[in-house]
């Protein structure tokens, strides 16, 4: 990540136009270092990725797969204690990128790039315990929703596609291909959904290929067929996007970039973005912005207040929970701060 400077402004200063008032931030408190992330053998390993609240804890993934670390310990962040559980279960994956609460009520964490033996699809957490699936056997899951009742993972297949495949809460060994995409040129190259989301009954992927970037279109999925749809990705893309629905529409993350889309038309939200979080009915994001580190939030997608601009440098993804923002580092590190505006 690039560092970025944080610059402290007097509470005195004018701040932005999207606030209404001058507003008095309060230092971020550091309250630990993930343990588990903290052993990884790499820079990039020893940061944390994402932030997922479930069952009164945090659950936080890291993790290099370009360097081929891991595995992962899933060491949660106690919040009725305030501090790290013991280990609840290793995940056999180089990395974890994105956690996901399923209809069912558990908590699913797609293999980011499955290591070990046998190789698994996704974990799941129900109640006090861990269960590993291996149905597909993918070479990357990107990403794992709940769809007209079944379950689908979004990645890569060993032969070079972006693949779609359904599977069965009541069966855990059934699984369909639902959907392939092969790269626009396949001579040494290869395509990924890193992405899949819903919005209108209606579900989206959007195939990026490693050397000739992105296709022109999405592909969209009724529960049926799936067929052509428009440019998710107008403005720039990345890899491992992050999703979730918000006034109706979906909002996702791809590279620096959050987006909204209605089911017609994807619109750029923010540029610089690092992380977001949907929590009583407003959208906050983490953002860079002239060199400043800041969160955001809206609750109509068209006009944003300033919550925090003292955000650490490091800050690379974050959660809410009981109205305090806990904010992950490149470093390990977890930071907490209030969710409110304090005036």
């Amino acid at each position: 990540m690039i560092a970025y400077k944080i610059i402290l402004y007097s509470c005195f200063l004018l701040v932005p136009a999207c606030v209404s008032s001058p507003v008095l931030m309060n230092d971020p408190e550091l309250i630990g270092r993930h343990p588990g992330a903290m052993e990884q053998p790499t820079d990039l390993g020893k940061k944390l990725h994402t932030a997922f609240v479930y069952d009164d804890k945090i659950y936080w993934g890291y993790g290099d797969y370009s360097k081929n670390t891991g595995p992962i310990k899933m060491i949660p962040f106690d919040l009725k204690q305030s501090k790290f559980t013991e280990s609840e279960t290793t995940l056999y994956t180089e990395a974890v990128f994105l956690f996901r609460m399923l209809k069912d009520g558990g908590l699913y964490v797609p293999y980011t790039d499955p290591c070990g033996l046998p190789e698994s699809d996704y974990a799941r957490k129900n109640k006090n315990s861990w269960e590993i699936f291996n149905p597909v056997k993918m070479v990357h899951i990107y990403d794992i929703v709940d769809f007209k009742g079944k379950i689908y993972l979004a990645g890569a297949a060993r032969a070079g596609p972006a693949v779609v495949y359904e599977l069965s809460y009541a069966d855990p060994a059934y699984q369909s291909l639902s959907l392939s995409v092969a790269s626009v040129d396949e001579r040494n190259n290869f395509s990924r959904f890193y992405f899949c989301g819903e919005v209108k009954e209606k579900l989206y992927v959007q195939a990026i290929d490693y050397r000739g970037g992105k296709h022109k279109n999405s592909k969209v999925f009724d529960g049926i067929r799936w067929t052509d749809g428009p440019d998710l990705l107008p403005d720039g893309y990345g890899t491992h996007t992050k999703t979730d629905r918000f006034g109706g529409k979906l909002i996702y993350r791809t590279g620096a970039y959050l987006y909204s889309f209605d089911g017609a038309v994807a619109v750029k939200l923010q540029s610089e973005v690092i992380d977001f979080a949907v929590y009583k009915n407003e959208l906050f994001v983490l953002k860079y912005e002239k060199q400043t580190g800041k969160i955001i939030k809206t609750s109509d997608l068209l006009t944003w207040a300033e919550v925090n601009r003292n955000i650490p440098e490091s800050a690379s993804c974050f959660c809410i929970a009981r109205d305090n923002i806990f904010i992950g580092t490149t470093d390990s590190k977890i930071y907490k701060t209030s969710v409110y505006i304090n005036r």
